[in-house]
């Protein structure tokens, strides 16, 4: 079974986590990022994600010590405990015996705990291959207000606000519209909103709010200034839908797909290595995201090795170079994968020599005679952009699809590793065995 060593990334976690029983358990922390530093910050190893500053500075999550841990205290493992002020983590040796607890990898859910501006938000929601929320009838209204009556007051665990895709910019008079890759949707009729909303308070409120109410109410909408901070929500994008099934059985906006530049199905994925028209790193990702996919990220080296076989087989439709989603930009140190918001993983990384150079913020795939290499170039450079989207329809079948054609491995043998009885009694190939120490 796919799973992962322990992750607490928030105080409700280690509360929940009180429940367990034992006194002390290792968990996936390290004081130390990816790059072996001691000092910039600590990470979970087992996502790839640096642990919160603000959980760092907390005396409710490292619990304080007499003396500060020596360096070869790296390892950071949960006390549990019913006192709070004595349940958090401690460094500890990391050849030390400790029970362990192992969790399913999440992916980031629809509803996350996120505060956003109003654009931020459809930006956020593009970059994960799907559309900001939108509520295209009174039913599916009321399919979200049913989630009231399943999670009432005393065990709904998510946030009750959040940003839509809805506004009254570029709307006809009078109306609000949901912001749709196709273009702007009216609202349908029979929508409920608050009582006395939509009032355009002060003249400032064009941006449409979208809140749980845990009682008979159920759902309703708000208008709101669009710079206001709210939860990012996100709903699936039928045109990632349709281009995660097969190539497009019908234009994509506008063109015909052909006239965006030349695809390639591998890796689980369709890519398209857009040679149209030279953007910089934001238009870029904008042009991406326009036609419903996102601006590729390279973050494994299975992934680089089925992209080097793209180029190789096709080397004049994929020469070039080509921006892909690494940036620093916004980020204090180290480079991550936007489209993914995962950091650089430098195992995975195949850099050309002499980079990344400082000073030079986002990242792009130099492509030469088969040859394939990630490098740094200042962002407003024009070039060209690889864009891509995951195959299937779903995202644990996409994911298996995707895992499958990285490390030349059958889909059913992925269903193998997730069926622990059988897997345990079967003989497995070397390929598998490879996916199986990545993955665990």
């Amino acid at each position: 079974m796919n799973m992962v060593l322990l992750v607490v990334t928030s105080f409700e976690e280690m509360d929940c986590l009180s429940t367990f029983r034992g006194t002390m358990f290792w968990t996936s922390g390290s004081n130390e990022d990816f790059k072996c530093d001691l000092e910039k910050k600590y990470a979970w190893c087992s996502t790839g994600f640096n642990i919160s500053t603000t959980l760092i500075a907390s005396e409710k999550f490292l619990l304080p010590t007499t003396a500060a841990p020596s360096t070869l205290d790296r390892c950071l493992a949960f006390v549990n405990s019913n006192n709070t002020s004595q349940r958090g983590m401690v460094h500890r040796k990391c050849d030390e015996t400790l029970p362990f607890i192992c969790q399913l990898p999440v992916e980031c859910p629809k509803l996350c705990d996120k505060d956003t501006t109003f654009l931020a938000n459809y930006e956020q929601c593009c970059a994960l291959g799907m559309e900001a929320l939108n509520l295209d009838s009174k039913a599916e209204q009321f399919g979200l207000t049913n989630l009231t009556i399943v999670y009432n007051n005393r065990t709904w665990k998510a946030n009750f606000n959040y940003w839509t895709s809805g506004t009254q910019k570029g709307s006809p008079q009078g109306h609000w519209s949901w912001c749709e890759p196709n273009g702007p949707t009216v609202f349908s009729p029979g929508l409920t909103w608050e009582r006395g909303q939509p009032d355009n308070n002060n003249g400032s409120e064009s941006c449409v709010h979208f809140r749980f109410v845990l009682n008979s109410t159920g759902t309703i909408l708000t208008d709101r200034n669009c710079e206001s901070k709210l939860i990012f929500a996100c709903a699936e994008s039928c045109n990632s839908k349709a281009l995660r099934r097969s190539m497009p059985k019908r234009p994509l906006p506008e063109k015909h797909y052909f006239s965006y530049g030349d695809w390639f199905d591998a890796c689980g994925r369709h890519f398209l290595f857009h040679k149209k028209i030279p953007s910089n790193w934001a238009a870029a990702w904008q042009s991406c995201c326009n036609i419903g996919l996102t601006l590729a990220s390279v973050e494994s080296i299975g992934k680089h090795n089925c992209l080097t076989n793209i180029t190789k087989k096709y080397p004049l439709l994929t020469s070039g170079d080509f921006w892909v989603s690494g940036t620093v930009s916004g980020c204090v140190s180290n480079f991550r994968w936007c489209s993914l918001n995962r950091e650089f993983v430098e195992p995975e990384i195949r850099w050309k020599v002499g980079h990344p150079q400082a000073d030079l913020d986002c990242v792009y795939l130099e492509v030469r005679n088969g040859s394939m290499l990630l490098a740094t170039a200042n962002c407003i450079e024009k070039k060209d952009f690889l864009c891509d989207v995951r195959r299937n329809s779903t995202s644990q079948k996409g994911m298996q699809a995707e895992c499958a054609d990285l490390w030349n491995i059958t889909p059913e043998q992925i269903d193998l590793l997730l069926n622990i009885s059988v897997f345990l009694t079967t003989a497995i190939s070397l390929d598998l065995k490879v996916v199986l120490n990545f993955l665990y």
